[in-house]
């Protein structure tokens, strides 16, 4: 299961939805709208992250799962790709902790999302145990 975020390139609306195949979701969204869609993040997550996503971002809410593309969101999106993309290449480090991520505790408030995310992931642990 994945998390997404298809942009809709006129709207600059963005769907945040989960699938277990991303890409056929974007294009049979695709073959009910006239402007083109991108996917533009896919995230390892489940229901529980796609929830915590809706959420967090209810008040930029256009219509059910398709949000208004703010400046916090676009951070957000920079940071979970940035999260995602080291997480894919180092993994678990092998020791119970993922020591890529050690300086997690120094996220900024504002980006407590990501937190929110990795731990929901299964990916944010502390001091060897998984948060």
């Amino acid at each position: 299961m994945a998390v997404y975020f298809i942009r809709n390139s006129r709207t600059c609306s963005v769907k945040i939805g989960k699938s277990d195949n991303p890409r056929q979701r974007l294009s049979d969204l695709q073959t009910g709208n006239e402007d083109p869609l991108e996917i533009i993040l896919e995230l390892p997550g489940a229901e529980m992250v796609e929830q915590q996503l809706h959420a967090y971002f209810d008040g930029s809410r256009i219509r059910g799962e398709w949000f208004k593309e703010t400046p916090e969101l676009l951070e957000t999106m920079t940071n979970l790709r940035v999260a995602s993309e080291v997480y894919r290449k180092y993994g678990d480090a092998g020791h119970g902790t993922y020591a890529w991520l050690s300086a997690a505790d120094s996220i900024r408030d504002g980006d407590k999302w990501l937190k929110l995310w990795l731990m929901a992931s299964g990916i944010y642990t502390i001091r060897g145990k998984h948060a």
